[in-house]
């Protein structure tokens, strides 16, 4: 039997008593779209569906409003009463929901670009840079510029939106948050040790060749101290001013020097020496707090986090780890400093 206009035909979705009409916004479509073309047909052409489906919509919307919405005629549809109480409404309702599409589609967009990120020249070569298809998995339209070096650029003036550096910035208004703690140990080749033997004593390894590194952020005077003497000149070493040079030196057998340990033990290149120092940098992570509210740039920070969390590496946590399966460092492989302190003092006399 052919339905009249006012009895919508049921649908399987029965109404609930006292529960309000559940609308999606496949529904408001349909409903916009059939009252701006006029007929069922026009509006399945506009919609690129069934003219079926469209009348199969709009009979289940008035069956859960359960109301009329549009008066069926010869030639097409008209809004009923009903309907046109409704429409400005639900114009209102897509306007929203397309500012709110926009809106999400503008942040997708905004995780892409250019992301300019200042850090040690070692931790952008033998750490971050090995990693960063990481990244690129997770944002793959994002774009890493990295400055490499033991310089402090200037993240407040703009010179780059993410620094890791070693010392904490003073500028109240950077974002700062320290996210490791590097640990530094005596590291040579195997090659030098098996020339030069393993040093087991503070006075044994005064009696090594040094590669030593002297740079910004770096305090050259920990390594004298170590070793109770007061100048290089006192000792037979090697200088250079980047960590590349420096550990592929020490790599290549040239001599004994201090290795962060996810570097020194971390590649299993180099050998732990049975005495060392229990010294450690904060590295710090610093942007302007205006840019971390850029989605790209909130991506990267997370990203970093990561990947000097303690919890997954080890060789970032409070404690001082070594060895390729990083363990605690016994009492007696210590220096001494306060007889290194003491050498140095009556080096001094």
């Amino acid at each position: 039997m052919q339905r009249t206009a006012q009895q919508p035909v049921a649908s399987d979705e029965a109404l609930e008593p006292g529960r309000a009409p559940r609308l999606d916004w496949d529904d408001l479509r349909v409903f916009l779209a059939v009252a701006d073309c006029g007929s069922f047909r026009a509006a399945a052409a506009e919609l690129s569906l069934q003219a079926s489906s469209v009348m199969r919509r709009i009979d289940q919307l008035e069956h859960r409003l359960e109301t009329q919405l549009f008066e069926r005629l010869p030639n097409g549809v008209q809004l009923s009463a009903d309907g046109l109480a409704i429409l400005a409404e639900a114009r209102d309702l897509k306007d929203r929901f397309l500012f709110l599409e926009r809106k999400i589609a503008g942040r997708r967009r905004l995780d892409t670009g250019v992301v300019t990120l200042s850090v040690t020249d070692g931790l952008g070569t033998y750490w971050i840079g090995p990693r960063l298809g990481q990244l690129r998995r997770i944002a793959p339209r994002i774009r890493i510029n990295m400055k490499c070096s033991m310089d402090v650029h200037d993240v407040a003036a703009a010179s780059a939106d993410i620094g890791l550096q070693y010392q904490r910035p003073v500028d109240p208004d950077l974002a700062c948050a320290r996210i490791a703690r590097l640990h530094i140990w005596f590291y040579a080749a195997k090659s030098y040790l098996d020339i030069h033997g393993m040093p087991t004593s503070l006075e044994g390894l005064r009696q090594h060749r040094f590669v030593i590194q002297a740079a910004n952020q770096l305090d050259e005077s920990m390594m004298l101290g170590f070793l109770g003497v007061n100048e290089f000149r006192e000792l037979d070493a090697v200088r250079t001013n980047t960590s590349t040079s420096h550990y592929e030196m020490i790599k290549a057998g040239m001599g004994v020097g201090v290795v962060p340990t996810y570097l020194g033990c971390g590649r299993g290149e180099l050998v732990p020496l049975a005495v060392g120092a229990d010294y450690g940098l904060d590295l710090y992570l610093t942007y302007r707090q205006s840019i971390g509210e850029i989605a790209r740039v909130r991506t990267v920070i997370t990203w970093l986090k990561s990947i000097f969390d303690a919890r997954t590496h080890r060789y970032f946590s409070e404690s001082l780890l070594i060895g390729q399966e990083p363990r605690p460092v016994q009492p007696e492989q210590l220096i001494d400093l306060k007889a290194a302190i003491s050498m140095r003092q009556a080096r001094k006399a």
